[in-house]
C-alpha cells in the first residue's frame, strides 16, 4: 500500500501520472528494523527532488517521468536506482551513514 502523503504528493507533482514509472521499496535498520525516516529521489526529467517519509514498515514509493538512473537519498547517503517500464522495487539497509540493498 502507497503512503497516502506520498501518493497524494505524486498526483500533484507529476503531469500525466499514467505514464510514470514506480520506484517503491524498504528501507530497513541494520537490526532489520523497518525504518521511517525522510526520503529524497533525484532523477533526469524531475525540476526538482521529490521526497517523502517513509511509513511505519518502511515503505516507500516515487513516479518518475522517464525511465533511468536516479539517486535516492536518506540523509547524506545516497544509492544509484533505476527505474524502468515495469515497477522497480528496492529494499535497503540505511546503517552507520550508509545505504545497502538487503
Amino acid at each position: 500500500m502507497v503512503p497516502t502523503r506520498v501518493l497524494l504528493a505524486t498526483l500533484l507533482l507529476v503531469p500525466g501520472i499514467a505514464s510514470a514509472h514506480q520506484i517503491g521499496g524498504t528501507i530497513r535498520g541494520g537490526g532489520d528494523e523497518p525504518l521511517q525516516v525522510a526520503v529524497t529521489i533525484e532523477c533526469p526529467g524531475l525540476q526538482d527532488p521529490q521526497s517523502a517519509k517513509t511509513d511505519a514498515e518502511g515503505r516507500f514509493s516515487f513516479f518518475v517521468a522517464k525511465p533511468g538512473q536516479c539517486t535516492l537519498r536518506v540523509g547524506e547517503a545516497s544509492f544509484t536506482v533505476y527505474s524502468s517500464q515495469d515497477p522497480v522495487r528496492y529494499d535497503l539497509v540505511y546503517e552507520g551513514g550508509a545505504l545497502r540493498r538487503r
